[in-house]
């Protein structure tokens, strides 16, 4: 069953293995803030991704299958070494590396799109296109 977390939550894009996310999110914890930390490498075969836009902002839902968040709830974005997203390996080439790129797009794009978004924005830490930290 899928959990939603509400109450304003602090995406964490990262790879599996990270420890300084780890600990970002140990203090989150702390504070009892709700944390969704999910690998762009997930996205779209465990991860998935639901929006629409009817009225500004973006509304929709990001979820795995143990929690979910409202993107309209988001309140910040810690971005840093995420794997890019990748379709089934089933998929044979050319196609598997063209649907990449529309997953790729459509998620970061999404992201780029929730309000507060920038570099001296305090929503993101590591906004992607301004930091090669974070794509490392």
């Amino acid at each position: 069953m899928t959990q939603h977390l509400s109450g304003g939550p602090v995406l964490v894009v990262t790879k599996e293995l990270d420890p300084a996310a780890d600990l970002v999110i140990d203090e989150l914890t702390i504070r009892h803030v709700p944390v969704m930390r999910f690998d762009m490498g997930d996205f779209p075969l465990t991860v998935s991704l639901s929006v629409e836009h009817a009225a500004a902002p973006w509304a929709g839902v990001l979820a795995d299958e143990y929690r979910s968040v409202r993107l309209e709830e988001v309140r910040a974005v810690y971005y840093r070494r995420p794997r890019l997203p990748a379709v089934s390996e089933r998929l044979e080439e050319p196609h598997r590396s063209w649907a990449n790129e529309p997953a790729l797009a459509g998620l970061l794009g999404t992201l780029y799109a929730l309000p507060g978004r920038g570099s001296t924005d305090p929503r993101w830490t590591a906004w992607p296109p301004t930091s090669r930290d974070s794509s490392r």
